[in-house]
């Protein structure tokens, strides 16, 4: 049935889930940072 091509849902199902999966890296990314500085300022380590 499928020769080998993505189809469009698939594709925006691929898409979408990469997109939300590097916005949650990100904000991962960030609040890890956040946490960082602050403890180099000498808040928390």
């Amino acid at each position: 049935m499928n020769s080998g091509l993505i189809t469009l849902t698939e594709l925006r199902r691929m898409t979408g889930l990469t997109i939300y999966s590097t916005r949650h890296y990100l904000d991962k990314a960030e609040r890890c940072g956040d946490v960082y500085q602050a403890g180099r300022r000498g808040g928390i380590f």
